[in-house]
C-alpha cells in the first residue's frame, strides 16, 4: 500500500492524517473494556483498545472553521513489534504543544452494574473542569477498573485542545510524570461554544509527550 503514496504508516494512522487520526473515539453506546496492564501499542491510537471506535466528529453541524486543527505536533514516532511496516506497534509517542486545560472525572453511581462487573462509566456531562462548566466525555476504557491504568473518583485529568473553534474536541489525558510532561490518553472530550470554560487563570499552551 505504502509504494503508492509518500506517507508513514504509525501505529494504524497515517502520519498525513495527524492529529486528526487521533481524534477517534468510542461511542457512547459501546461498553468501554478494561484497559489491560500491558497496552497494545500507543494510547493515541485506536489500535490501544479492543473497542469499536469512530472517527468522525461527535460535534454536529460543525462549519469549517470548526474543524481547524489547534493542536500542533512537534514529533511523532513507533517501535514496531517485528519487522512489517503495517504491523503492530509495541510502543510510540507523539510531542504536541496545545492549550492543556486541568479537569477532574466524576462518575455516576451504578451499583448493580458494578455487581456484574461492569466498572461505572463516566457518562455525558461527567468530566468536569476545574473551576469550569461540565463537559462531555468519551472514555476510551472502564477508567475505574482496578489495575494500574484506574482512575479515581474525582482524579485530575487534562483536556488538550486538539481542533475545532468555536466547539473544541479536546484528547483527555492523564500525568504519568510530571516533571518531563508524559501523559498517556484516556479518552476524548468536546466543549460545546456554550459550555467554553470560563476562569481566572487563563489555560496554558504547553507541550505534552503522549505515550
Amino acid at each position: 500500500m505504502q509504494q503508492f503514496r509518500d506517507d508513514r504508516y504509525l501505529a494504524g494512522i497515517w502520519y498525513e492524517n495527524l492529529p486528526n487520526g487521533i481524534l477517534w473515539h468510542v461511542p457512547r453506546e459501546i461498553i468501554p473494556q478494561a484497559r489491560s496492564d500491558t497496552v497494545n501499542g500507543p494510547t493515541w491510537s485506536w489500535i490501544s483498545v479492543n473497542s469499536l471506535i469512530n472517527f468522525a466528529s461527535p460535534i454536529h453541524l460543525q462549519t469549517y472553521e470548526e474543524v481547524s486543527l489547534k493542536a500542533e505536533i512537534i514529533e511523532i514516532d513507533t517501535t514496531l513489534a517485528g519487522i512489517d511496516p503495517y504491523g503492530q506497534a509495541s510502543s510510540g509517542k507523539v510531542i504536541l504543544s496545545g492549550m492543556l486545560m486541568p479537569a477532574t472525572v466524576h462518575y455516576t453511581e451504578d451499583s448493580e452494574s458494578i455487581s456484574k462487573g461492569q466498572y461505572p462509566r463516566p457518562s455525558k456531562n461527567n468530566l468536569i473542569a476545574i473551576g469550569f462548566e461540565t463537559l462531555d466525555f468519551f472514555p476510551d476504557y472502564a477508567l475505574p477498573a482496578p489495575g494500574i491504568h484506574c482512575i479515581e473518583n474525582s482524579e485530575m485529568v487534562f483536556c488538550l485542545h486538539t481542533r475545532g473553534n468555536y466547539s473544541f474536541e479536546c484528547l483527555v489525558l492523564r500525568c504519568v510524570d510530571e516533571g518531563t510532561q508524559i501523559y498517556q490518553r484516556i479518552g476524548m472530550c468536546t466543549i460545546a461554544s456554550s459550555e467554553r470554560p470560563r476562569s481566572s487563570r487563563a489555560p496554558e499552551v504547553k507541550v505534552v509527550t503522549i505515550i
